[in-house]
């Protein structure tokens, strides 16, 4: 440096490398809820060198560690999620402070970690070292409610067989079906029509229910034995009841639960000779459904006799220039085309006919479950059409799609 008539000289500026970060390791204790009670408190879960695309559940402690090329003097650190950023302040260093420790001791959002190391001197990376943690959603559980052999009217005295499915991604604590008793109110206004509404009669009927380990439960509830029992108001025709589920797994953070309500089935509370007469109804559209299945499987009769009176040929009318194979061929393409269109109908009438026949078995035992003492009925229907029916589906029906193809 010459300033003037003085100079000033062996000055030394030396190049260093900045600290980096030769690896990360992240360890992984899952909340309470997810590793039972016979857990060590302590005990890690997982740990693993970090890695892109890095998932962790929710509700996680999770501990980051940094091992350092040299020496750390200091360590900028920013978590960014939910669009806003935080500074860290609670850093852990080694003895030799050649590793820091990020802890997160709630995880519950995807993050990106942004770090920046500097050594004793200051001298920190020119670029920061990013990180990111996706979050593994503890998602509520689903659960579906069905009534085997119950439409939407049952009598004071029915058995009510329900099902239920219920699916979650770490398992259900509990699963109860409830039976809500509702009442018609009037309530009107002065120069208006009067407004039906429902409303609760009694608090409802819980029952627990056990899903195996496929989800799947299923009990059945006795109108007649809970009435009797006191267990619940008698139930009056003209009223109605409301059967839900309800499925809760084992999520507890941040003072939440999760919990869900199945599809809630209103049942109108009905006489045995009301809920006859609805079944006769049904009964009069499923015997139309046979009538025009039976008109369709005449026409497929007629067209089956059709090819065979006319020994599978089908005469078309010829085109100028076109020789006697392609005309042939031609023949034959529309032939095959109608045989298919056969089989078709012959695969639409089967299905028909077993759908009927699985709405019988429905009316049958919607019968037997509403305990309506109608055995005439109940032969009638059930070995006089529907097991008829059955034998033509599997038997007679195989065959003649057999034939056809």
């Amino acid at each position: 440096i010459q300033g003037l008539d003085d100079r000033l000289n062996d000055f030394r500026i030396e190049a260093v490398e900045p600290p980096t970060f030769s690896s990360m390791t992240v360890q992984v204790r899952y909340p309470e809820y997810l590793r039972g009670t016979s857990a060590d408190r302590d005990e890690i879960d997982l740990e693993t060198p970090y890695k892109a695309g890095l998932r962790i559940s929710e509700g996680s402690r999770v501990t980051m560690e940094a091992i350092s090329s040299l020496p750390l003097g200091d360590v900028d650190a920013v978590l960014e999620f939910g669009g806003k950023e935080n500074q860290v302040q609670d850093l852990t260093f080694s003895e030799d402070r050649t590793s820091v420790r990020l802890t997160l001791d709630e995880f519950r959002n995807p993050t990106a970690i942004r770090l920046v190391p500097s050594d004793a001197d200051g001298i920190s990376a020119q670029a920061p070292f990013r990180y990111f943690l996706g979050a593994v959603l503890d998602e509520p559980p689903t659960v579906s409610l069905s009534l085997s052999g119950i439409q939407t009217a049952v009598t004071p005295i029915a058995r009510l067989p329900i099902q239920c499915t219920v699916k979650d991604d770490y398992g259900t604590e509990s699963l109860q079906a409830f039976v809500s008793q509702t009442v018609k109110t009037a309530e009107g206004a002065s120069g208006a029509d009067e407004l039906d509404l429902d409303e609760p009669a009694s608090q409802p009927l819980s029952v627990v229910m056990k899903p195996d380990r496929d989800g799947l439960a299923d009990t059945v509830i006795d109108l007649r034995e809970l009435t009797n029992s006191g267990t619940i108001p008698a139930l009056i025709p003209g009223g109605a009841i409301s059967l839900y589920a309800e499925a809760r797994d084992g999520f507890d953070l941040g003072g939440n639960t999760h919990l869900t309500t199945s599809e809630i089935f209103r049942l109108q509370i009905v006489t045995p000779e009301e809920l006859l007469t609805l079944l006769e109804r049904r009964e009069l559209g499923l015997r139309t459904r046979l009538e025009q299945t039976v008109t369709e499987t005449q026409g497929l009769r007629d067209q089956l006799s059709r090819f065979k009176t006319d020994r599978f040929e089908t005469p078309v009318d010829s085109v100028q220039g076109e020789t006697p194979e392609s005309m042939r061929r031609r023949e034959l393409q529309i032939l095959r085309l109608r045989v298919q269109q056969s089989g078709l109908q012959a695969s639409k009438t089967a299905e028909e006919l077993s759908g009927i026949a699985e709405s019988l078995d429905d009316l049958l035992m919607e019968m037997v479950n509403n305990r309506v003492d109608s055995k005439d009925r109940q032969e009638r229907l059930g070995s006089g059409v529907r097991d008829p029916l059955r034998t033509i589906v599997d038997v007679l029906m195989e065959q003649l799609q057999t034939q056809i193809q």
